[in-house]
Formats: structure tokens, C-alpha cells, sequence
């Protein structure tokens, strides 16, 4: 800030001399006394530092609330090379491999205890009927499951094959499961064919696996 002093000149008002600056400032100009102190200007600031302050304290709130450590110890549970090896089937999506629970990725089979109508509106057990299909698919096969992720419950989540033979969208063609959206796109257009050729489930009615888990657990 540039300074310029000039000559004494007496105040209006009084016998007391002073000595006049003139600071210039952008454009400001500043009257200042001597013995006395320019007013500070903390309020800019203060409320620059404030805002900085507040800026932290929402970046901060964000990045906790971002923040999964269960993401972070699925991350490190997920296996970095192919499961392989013959397959017990639990239900329609989840198989075991040598004490692995694996979950088809992309996919929803009905549950076990499931109840679909088939074409004619009698009840049959659709989950059932699921688990049996993949069950005949893999007896006697080697399957590989290529790990995509990890679940809540700590299942792999995985793209299998049989025989060269993608698992998932075999059961999605043929009416045993539906395209779980959710997750992945990947089998869309498997389902589109099987609802249209009406097979498996899409033969009747059923209720989706998700909406039916949740009405019944």
C-alpha cells in the first residue's frame, strides 16, 4: 500500500495539529492520526478463514460418509484367480466349489421355497425346479467361476462356466432366472427371448425373487 505524507494543516475544530496520510488502496482513501492506530480489517478475514473452515469440515462429512470398510474387506476377500472344480448346487444361483459359496453373477433364481403358477394358474415349486435344472447342468462337469465381487455375505460373486458354457446365461434362456438389472445388463436380452418363448417361470406368473424374498423374510 502506497503511502503519501503531505504538509501539517490545522484541523477543523481544534488547536491540535495532526498529520494527514492519504493510503491508497484500490481506489480507498484513509485518514490517519498520529499516536492512533488504522482500523483493522478482520472481517474479510475472519470470514475467509470461516469459510475455509466450514469448506474442511464438508469435505470431511463426505468422505465418512463415503467411506465402506465392509467394501474395502470384501475387496480383500475376493479371490485373483478362477475357482474350479466340481460343483455342489444349493438353489437356482449359488453354487459351492471346495467350500466356496459362489453367487452367479447378473442373476435371480427363485428360492427354494418359492411357489410359481404355471401356465395353466397351478402352483408348482419354482425354486425347486431351478435348483434341479443347474443341478442336471453341472453333474458330472468341472465348472470355473471367475470372481467379479464379494456380498454381504461374504459369497463370491461370479460369472461360471461349464464346459466353455456361460452358467449364468443359460439358466436366464431358459426361464430359471431373471436378469438382475441391478447389478449388471449383461443378460438382458437372454430374458427377452426366454419371455417370449414363455419358458420356465415365464411360462405362468411368479412374483421377481427380490420382491418375494422380501415379503417372506
Amino acid at each position: 500500500m502506497q503511502v503519501i505524507r503531505l504538509a501539517r494543516s490545522k484541523l477543523a475544530g481544534g488547536g491540535a495539529r495532526a498529520s494527514r496520510h492519504w493510503a491508497k488502496d484500490s481506489g480507498r482513501t484513509v485518514i490517519r492520526f498520529p499516536g492512533r492506530r488504522p482500523p483493522r480489517r478482520t472481517g474479510t478475514a475472519f470470514g475467509r478463514t470461516f469459510g475455509l473452515i466450514a469448506l474442511a469440515g464438508v469435505v470431511g462429512i463426505i468422505a465418512w460418509a463415503e467411506w465402506d470398510p465392509s467394501a474395502q474387506a470384501r475387496s480383500r476377500a475376493l479371490p485373483s484367480s478362477a475357482i474350479d472344480g466340481p460343483a455342489a448346487v444349493i438353489d437356482g444361483d449359488t453354487l459351492d466349489i471346495h467350500g466356496q459359496r459362489i453367487r452367479l453373477h447378473g442373476i435371480d433364481a427363485p428360492e427354494r421355497a418359492q411357489i410359481c403358477q404355471d401356465g395353466g394358474g397351478r402352483d408348482y415349486r419354482c425354486g425347486q425346479r431351478a435348483r434341479r435344472a443347474l443341478s442336471d447342468k453341472v453333474r458330472g462337469r468341472p465348472v470355473s467361476c471367475q470372481p467379479r465381487d464379494v456380498d454381504h455375505y461374504g459369497r463370491v460373486v461370479a460369472v461360471c462356466r461349464s464346459a466353455g458354457e456361460d452358467l449364468n446365461r443359460w439358466l436366464v434362456r431358459r426361464g430359471w432366472a431373471i436378469a438382475d438389472s441391478a447389478y449388471s445388463a449383461r443378460y438382458a436380452a437372454s430374458e427377452v427371448g426366454a419371455r417370449l418363448d414363455k419358458r420356465g417361470i415365464w411360462a405362468g406368473d411368479f412374483v421377481p425373487p427380490a420382491e418375494w424374498r422380501r415379503r417372506n423374510r
